[in-house]
Formats: C-alpha cells, structure tokens, sequence
C-alpha cells in the first residue's frame, strides 16, 4: 500500500537534478522544490503521483526552460501534478505528446468552450493535410486525445460543471464520428469506383451520445438509414443496403482499433431494430415499420435519446417526427411506470459500490425521469429532450416536480457522475465502481472538495437514499413495500450471484436492457408465468448455478424461446427440463453444438422409450441426445443404455456396410461393443475377416474408404483396431486361414480373453461361426493354469499402469475390471458354457454361471456391476466428460448422491469401498481355479 507523504520524497529532487543537468541555479531549484512542496500539499500525493509526475517532466523537449518558466508562472506546476494525482489516462497523453502540455499554459485554448462548428472547421482544415486513410485516421487518435486533455484539466479544475463537460466530450465524439464515417464512405465508395453515388442517409446517436452526456470511456450508440435499397449507382448491382453495411463495418473496425496512438471510439450499433440479429443497416421505411409494428416498449424510452451525427438532415428529421409521435402514441402506449420499473428491475444489482445500477443510483434517476417525460411528453413536446439535466429544468418549469425534487435530483445527478469522470478519468476504464483502494477514495474524495473518505461515503447514502425515495415516488410505491421482503430468486444461495443476475434477466427480458434488442412482451409474459416454479427448483437444488446456466443455454439454442415458454406451462415438461439443466451437462454441452437438438424436445419424442428403438435411422447425435435425456430422467438404466448403444452403432454399420456393397470381408466387433458395455466415451472396436486370401490392395482399399465413411458417421465415437491379430501394425483385413493360423501360432493370451467378447456385425454370418468354432477349439490345446496366470499378469499390468488414475471406474482394483476378469476366467474354466456365452451381453452372462459358481458370488458380482455401470454412465452425463472418474469435488458429489438417491457422501463412500472390497475377494477367491472338465 502507497504511503502518504508531507513533503516530495527525495526520489522527485534527485531526479529533477538528473534532469536539469546543472543548468539551473540554486536559487531557481530550491524555489521548484518549494513550488511543488506547496502544490503537493493540496493533492493527494502518492507514488503513482509522483511517478505520474517525474514521467511529464521528462517527456518534454527542452526540461530546463521548462523548469525555468515555471518558477514564473506557477500554475504550470500546478496543472501537471493535478493532472499526475488524478488521471493516469491524461498523464499518458502528455507523455505521448509533450507538445499537448504548451497548449495547456494557453488560456484561449484552456478556457475555449468547445464548439461543434469549431471543431468540424479545425478537423476538415487539417485533415487535407494527410494522403493516406490511415494518416487521416491517425490524425483523429491525436484530435481526439488532444481535446481530452483540456476537457479533462477544466473538469479537475472545477472550471466546467457537469453539463458542459459531458457536452463538450459528446460534441467531440460526434465531430470525429462525423469525419471518420465520411473517410469510410469513401474508402468504401473508391473500392468500387463509384463516381457518383446516393447521400441519402443519416448517422444518428442514441445513449449516452445522444443526449450530450457522454462520459470520458463511453460506448458510443449509433443507428444508420438510408432513404430506399435501391442500387447506389448507375449500372451496379450493389444495393444501399449491401455498400452502408460495409462503411459500418469499416467505420466501427477503424474506431475501434487499438494501436500506439490510441483508440478512437467503442462503437456500438446493437440499439437499431431487432439488436444484433439484423442488418447493421437498413432503409428508413424498415425502420418505421419496425416500429409501428414490432416496436417494444424500452424502445420508446431509448429513442428519447435520439439526436443527429451526419448524413442528410432532412432524413434525419423526417424519422424525428416519426419518433416523437411514436414515442408518446397513446392509442398504444403500455403505462411506462409498468415497463421502467420492470426494466429497472432487470438490471439493478445488488453491488452496492456500483453508482449506475444500485438502488438509489444512476439509472434511478435516469428512469424516473425519462418514465415523466413518457407520460406528459405527449402534452408537452419539449419533454423530447435526451439530456437528463435538460429535462429535470423542463420538469421544473413544468411544475411536473417541484424545487426540492429538482435539488436533490441535480445534485445527486452532479454528484454521480463526477465520481464516474474521477474512475474513468484515472485509467480510461469504462467503470462505475466505487474502489477499495483507500488512497484512490481520498484522492477522489479531494477531486469532489470533500474532507475525508467518511464524508464521502455519508453524502454518498444521503443521495441514494433521497433519489430512491423520489423513484418510489414516482412509481406510486413506498419504501416499505419496496423491502418488505426479497424474492424467492434472492433466496436462493447461488455462488455467483452476479452470474446468476445476468442469468435470470436473459431469460426474463432476453438480454441486458441497453445491450441489444431482447425478447417481445408475449415472450417476456409467458416467463412471468413460469418463474416462480423455476425458482422453487433452484431453491431445492444442490447446483442452482448450474441449473440456471444449462437453463440458459437451452434457451440461447433456440429460435423462438416463447414456444418454449408455452411449453414449460405444462408442469410436467418444465419438471423434466429442470431435471435435465441439473443432471445432464452432457446433453446441453451436444444442443449447443447442434441447435435442431432442442425439437427432439419440444415434440416431446425423447420422452417415449421405445423412439430410440424405432429411429436408429436417425444422426448419432440425435440419438445420442435423446439417450443422454432418457437416461438422466431415469426413462431407461444404465445397462438399457449401454445396450441401446451397442444397437445404434450396430445398426449404423449395417447401414454403411451395405450401401458401399462390400462383400469382399466381414465386420466383427470386440471389446465393450462386443458385450453391449458402451458407455458415452467407448470406443468401437473392430476387426474385419474375409473368406479367402484376395486382392490386399483392393481389398484395404475397400476397407479404408469404409473406415473413413464410419468415422464420419459414427463421430464422436472413435474407431479401434488395434486389437485385430499382430496390432495396429498389420493389414486391416485378414483372411480366415491367416487369423487360424495366426491364432494357433502366435495368439497370445489376452488376445484370447479379447475373442470372448467378439460379436457379429456385417457380412457372411457363417464366415463369423467359423472364426468361433476355431477360437473355442484352439482354447481346449491350452493348459488352464497357463491361462490363468497369464490373465493375472495382465490384470496386474492393467492395476499397475493405471495407478495414477484414483477410483478410475474401469481400473481401479476391484472395480469394474474385476468383475470382467472374473468372468473372463469363468470362460476359460468352464468350456461347457463357452460357445453359450459368444455374443451374449456381459451383464446377462452372469446368469449362465448359475450352476458353476456361488449364487451368493454371482448376484454380488451381478449388483456391484450394476452399480459400478450405473455410476460410470451417470458421471459421464452429469459432468459431460469422457472418462469414468469418480469425482474428489465436494459439490460434485453432492449432485451425484442426489442423482443416485444416495442420503449422504459418507453413505456413498461407504458403498463405493464396499463395492471394490467385495470385488477384490471373490476375485481373489477363484484365482487358484484348475482346468478340469465340468460336465
């Protein structure tokens, strides 16, 4: 933390002698240091100060004269350490250009009041001077940072109040907008080599801009139209639309461009018609129809702010006097202390640091005074006005609000956005908060002529609480209403409060008020209906922020969120979308790859079981998605699941296989596909197998244009073959009489284990049986005891290599590898079952063990795989990941023991150690099996 300092530190007078060089006497240095001991005094001096300081003095030009000159002329000290105590943002300026700093020591320049005809007369003077449309744009960083620098010094000053600072940095905006929207147009006009072409458009402002009250990092609000879409010239094709989008583009691109010289503006045009959906541009005639027709209510109150930039100003005025009778049009005019305070409270924030959106702030004031002039606008014009401190004079004379009222609506107005100048004068940040630095409140405390940060933070209450009281006033409400309680939204016990603000608006309004266009009022009614059930949810939920950003994200993937609205009218349908936002990222992570996702649930079809069964013809992710949500909602368990999957994917290679005609070799799957184990991240294992020794070449070609189109089709699931004889190192087809002689010779064991779970997929069926009968005949040549030793190494190879992986559901000791070994060595020590088993699913196989092995052992083993599986598909869907990873994250437990009906994490541990325990003796209870016959 900076520490406050009486007296310049030693730092600024070693310095200033560096600096100097010896040139000056000691005499003139002692009077500097006094000087600026003096000067200090008054401001808030800190290290940033005085680097701010030390980094002025040594960008100038000629140092020593400088020093010189101000031991006489006093106040050049005196402006450049205010400058160095209040605004990072000027100090860079003056260190960019040191030649700025002379203009400042001239009070014609200093005390000009900035005018709109003087700035475009000194812009299109100068502007001639540059060649090139970077030059020219170049030019408008530095006009621009030049004029900041006597508005920003005037304001630290006190030498310009509220108003005329706020309009003199708008005149400025508007004076370079103006300029560098001409310099586009013609960019855009000589790319095309137009000669001659329409002017008939115009630039108008809104916001901030178009009242001529901008602040020192606002965006700027803009809108464009043209008179017709007609073609812009003679023998060209390009329509007004086509050519004035693309001087938008250009022009917003060029102001908003950061380089070495600065930037020159933030521009948005998200306020036109339709927000961010449309066209950056369109033709008067669009917009007045827009208007007459589809025009929301917020839009009546951001058009109060529209005012003229450029362009033809008989258009602009034509579309004027549509505003002004749309605005106050009573025929259709909702009450607007309905729609502001409704609007009012989409966007107010619980930060109570925040100037603009808390209660009693910014937007307090703003809105109250624009919903008096919505309602006594139609009987008196003048209320047309978009300057806030315009209309409360206009409301005074009106006698619509008395001289109290106006007192504490100016001053706390003045107030506000003198501490807005103060943070966004500091660093150029587009902020509203009040900071926690304490050296920055005191240095803004100094800036507003207040003694302490204590008087600060009093006048601060007092002005909230009188602007809140008026706002109640005018909205026909009382205080105590207004905190009589909180919503069952603020109830809830979100981790990210501000998050979940910004959630609950999207899906009340659509958007943030002055962001963009947001939903229509039908859209905004049918969620009034909805919500409170939605917060009931939340309440309940483990995961509300969860909850409501999947919530969110369904309905950004959606083309007409009102039809969903309706929907979710119906108890029932909002209870399983609810269900699905809170345990099913992975079904919201595949509709936000692919929007028509969300029919499958809109029509209700992933509702019914058997859809799956009956439309295996349809893309894998759609079938994937219905899974996902047919599982989450517990419509199917995790061992339909994976069987369904196994379904599909079978299904989808039958499909390929014989629309390619392929007939040269057969489809066999191994691994988890062979046993209808799939679970979300599965891959498919395959191996192909042909009659006889053909054509390789042709043959593998075949086969990797099929693998191509599988891969393709079959995506996200990968394909393997590494588990096809001698690995992925050898050919992908391998005749009947090379895999026996293969198998006979050189098949290792596991290779052994992976052929129990082969199953048939395509192709010659008898081709399949014969690999069978060959398999199961070459396992009788092998001892048992040389089986199952080499199964135990394999086991022990899998444990091993896996160890960095904790409560990995696949390899874990005693987890669902277990269970898979255990059956494996059944296979090899029962052949009386083993051609039973080829093709059966892993969890029916269980039941053709009954009369071998324990029953006690089998429906252990049979329960602990179905909670083992159980857990694995959920954890995939919950969290949306590819692995099968018991989760460490204490809230993520939470939601899992939930999902399983589990009470407590402590139960589910419990059941978890139980499961791996069990496991790991019935395993270890069979390790020593003999290979004899049973009979």
């Amino acid at each position: 933390m900076e520490i406050e300092k009486k007296e310049i530190s030693p730092n600024i007078i070693l310095k200033l002698i560096e600096l100097s060089n010896g040139g000056l006497t000691s005499s003139e240095f002692d009077q500097i240091i006094n000087q600026l001991n003096d000067i200090f005094a008054k401001v808030n001096y800190s290290s940033t100060a005085e680097n701010n300081f030390l980094r002025i003095i040594s960008s100038l030009y000629d140092k020593i004269n400088f020093l010189r000159s101000s031991i006489k002329h006093n106040h050049y000290f005196e402006y450049i350490i205010l400058i160095s105590a209040n605004s990072n943002y000027l100090t860079d300026i003056i260190v960019r250009n040191p030649e700025y700093l002379y203009l400042l020591f001239n009070s014609e320049f200093l005390n000009n009041n900035i005018d709109l005809k003087t700035l475009n007369k000194e812009i299109d003077e100068r502007i001639c001077n540059y060649k090139s449309f970077e030059s020219k744009v170049n030019f408008l960083r530095l006009f621009k940072r030049k004029y900041l620098l006597e508005i920003g010094l005037n304001d630290i000053l006190g030498n310009s109040n509220i108003y005329n600072t706020t309009s003199s940095l708008s005149k400025l905006a508007i004076s370079i907008s103006r300029c560098l929207f001409e310099l586009c147009f013609n960019v855009i006009k000589q790319k095309y080599n137009f000669k001659h072409i329409s002017r008939l458009y115009s630039l108008a402002s809104l916001g901030k801009l178009g009242g001529n009250e901008l602040n020192y990092s606002s965006d700027i609000d803009l809108v464009l139209f043209y008179d017709r879409n007609l073609p812009v010239c003679r023998f060209s094709k390009i329509t007004a639309n086509d050519f004035f989008n693309e001087v938008i583009f250009l022009f917003i691109k060029t102001a908003t461009a950061i380089t070495e010289k600065g930037y020159i503006y933030r521009v948005d045009f998200r306020l036109r018609p339709e927000g961010r959906n449309s066209s950056l541009s369109k033709s008067i005639n669009d917009y007045i129809q827009y208007y007459d027709t589809r025009g929301e209510d917020w839009e009546r109150q951001m058009l109060l702010k529209l005012n003229y930039v450029c362009g033809d100003k008989s258009l602009y005025n034509k579309f004027l006097n549509f505003t002004q009778s749309y605005i106050f049009a009573k025929s259709i005019f909702i009450s607007p202390l309905y729609q502001i305070k409704s609007m009012k409270k989409r966007i107010e924030v619980g930060n109570e640091n925040d100037i603009k959106l808390c209660i009693g702030g910014i937007r307090d004031i703003e809105f109250s005074i624009q919903a008096l002039q919505l309602i006594n606008g139609g009987r008196h014009k003048q209320l047309y006005d978009g300057n806030s401190i315009s209309v409360m004079g206009k409301l005074l004379n009106l006698n619509i609000i008395n001289l109290d009222e106006y007192t504490l609506l100016l001053d706390a107005y003045n107030f506000y956005r003198k501490v807005e100048h103060y943070l966004q004068l500091m660093n150029d940040r587009q902020t509203h908060t009040i900071p926690n630095n304490v050296l920055m409140l005191k240095s803004m405390a100094l800036y507003l002529n207040l003694s302490s940060e204590s008087v600060f933070y009093t006048v601060l209450n007092d002005h909230k609480n009188n602007v809140r009281k008026f706002f109640l006033t005018v909205f026909e409400e009382s205080a105590e209403t207004n905190n009589s309680g909180t919503s069952t939204f603020e109830n809830i016990k979100f981790k990210d409060k501000s998050r979940a603000n910004k959630n609950i608006n999207f899906l009340r309004f659509g958007t943030d008020l002055f962001e963009s266009k947001g939903f229509d009022s039908k859209t905004i009614d049918l969620f009034k209906e909805i919500e409170e059930s939605i917060n009931k949810y939340l309440s309940n939920s483990s995961v509300p922020d969860l909850v409501l950003e999947n919530f969110v994200r369904g309905i950004k993937s959606v083309y007409f969120p009102s039809l969903w609205y309706s929907g979710f009218r119906d108890e029932e349908f909002l209870s399983r979308f609810l269900i699905l936002c809170e345990f099913s990222s992975r079904l919201f992570n595949m509709w936000l790859l692919n929007k028509k996702l969300g029919d499958l649930l809109l029509t209700g079809r992933v509702f019914v079981k058997e859809y799956v069964h009956q439309n295996l013809n349809l893309g894998i992710n759609e079938l994937l998605f219905i899974l996902s949500a047919q599982y989450t909602l517990k419509i199917i368990s995790a061992v339909e699941l994976s069987e369904l999957l196994t379904l599909l994917i079978k299904f989808k290679i039958n499909n390929i296989y014989s629309s390619l005609n392929i007939n040269s070799f057969s489809v066999f799957a191994l691994g988890s596909f062979g046993i209808s184990a799939m679970n979300f991240s599965s891959d498919i294992d395959l191996i192909f197998i042909s009659e006889t020794d053909q054509n390789t070449l042709t043959v593998n070609q075949t086969a990797e244009k099929f693998i191509a189109v599988l891969t393709k089709e079959l995506a996200p699931f990968k394909l393997d073959f590494r588990l096809r004889p001698e690995g992925q190192n050898s050919q992908i087809v391998w005749d009947i009489n090379s895999f026996s002689q293969y198998l006979n010779k050189r098949a290792r064991i596991w290779e052994l284990q992976t052929l129990q779970k082969i199953k048939f997929v395509s192709g010659n069926k008898e081709l399949f049986n014969t690999v069978v009968i060959k398999f199961l005949a070459h396992l009788k040549t092998i001892n048992f005891e040389f089986i199952n030793k080499n199964v135990f190494e394999m086991y022990k190879t899998l444990i091993n290599n896996n160890k960095s992986i904790l409560d990995n559901l696949k390899f874990t000791k005693g987890s669902i590898i277990d269970i898979d070994f255990y059956l494996q060595l059944s296979f090899f020590y029962f052949p009386i079952v083993q051609n039973q088993i080829i093709e059966i699913t892993f969890f029916k196989r269980f039941n053709y063990f009954i009369n071998y092995i324990s029953s006690d052992d089998l429906n252990i083993l049979m329960n602990n795989y179905y909670f083992l599986k159980t857990l694995e598909i959920t954890i995939q869907n919950i969290f949306g990941v590819n692995n099968s990873n018991v989760p460490i994250d204490t809230e993520k437990l939470l939601l899992l023991i939930k999902f399983l009906n589990i009470n407590s994490i402590d139960e589910f541990k419990s059941i978890y150690i139980q499961t791996l325990i069990s496991n790991q003796k019935i395993l270890s209870k069979y390790q020593e099996m003999k290979n004899e016959t049973v009979n």
